[in-house]
């Protein structure tokens, strides 16, 4: 009777820890993710943000504006954004300061 007692709680606790492990694999990931999805988040929005400042100085055709983060460019009615880890971002600009009658 010892044998089945001994044998009962090793199963017991391999299935523990088996279900403690997938736990924490799962909110590994989960967290991963979201931390992925953060600096995506993130470097759109500084994409945007240096897309912003490009229209706000009136760039001309093929001009570059350059910031810490990376740099920005005009290409006809389109701003072309680099960040420094090689990331492009394009955006559509309709219509640029300077082509707008005040």
């Amino acid at each position: 009777m010892n044998k089945k007692i001994s044998g009962d709680l090793f199963f017991s606790a391999l299935i523990f820890l088996m279900l403690a492990g997938t736990m924490i694999v799962g909110q590994i990931a989960y967290y991963h993710t979201s931390a992925t999805t953060y600096i995506e988040i993130i470097q759109q929005n500084e994409a945007q943000t240096m897309k912003n400042m490009a229209v706000a100085n009136n760039l001309t055709d093929q001009q570059k504006l350059v910031f810490n983060l990376g740099h920005a460019q005009r290409d006809k009615e389109k701003c072309i954004v680099w960040l420094n880890n090689q990331q492009k971002f394009v955006f559509s600009v309709k219509s640029w300061q300077d082509n707008q009658k005040h």
